[in-house]
């Protein structure tokens, strides 16, 4: 490989898990949680939301729905990777709380990053609120 292209803590997953978004009976988006339950992390992947649905907040309540479950299986970190040319996802990751950690490069270019979010009793926090909203939408 000609670039730097790091899974996190060389994260192997033990189950993964994919999680879709719907409304009204439509698949809106998905995406999938690697799980390494030994370490209690997981690795977010293949994150899309289809094109008609893009622009109406649903990037958001995906990955809310991928915290959530996170949060149930009790996960205490999530990482994902993103191109950096693709300012419409940072944006989304950065608005619910992921952080970039890493720059990746690919032949001395930046190629993209790599994100990470702690889960915490704010998150939890946060989640309760975002599912009591979620539910009158």
């Amino acid at each position: 490989k000609n670039y730097i292209y790091v899974s996190p803590n060389e994260i192997k997953p033990i189950i993964n898990k994919k999680i879709t978004l719907t409304r009204q009976q439509h698949i809106v988006g998905s995406g999938v949680l690697e799980i390494d339950n030994n370490k209690n992390i997981g690795f977010i992947s293949k994150v899309k939301i289809f094109k008609k649905y893009r622009g109406y907040g649903y990037c958001s309540k995906l990955i809310h729905k991928i915290i959530t479950t996170s949060i149930k299986m009790k996960l205490i970190k999530l990482y994902l990777h993103v191109r950096c040319d693709n300012s419409i996802a940072i944006k989304c990751y950065k608005d619910n709380s992921f952080k970039i950690t890493k720059k990746n490069y690919e032949n001395h270019q930046l190629f993209g990053y790599t994100m990470t979010l702690k889960l915490t009793y704010v998150w939890i926090w946060n989640i309760v609120i975002f599912n009591k909203t979620l539910k009158s939408f």
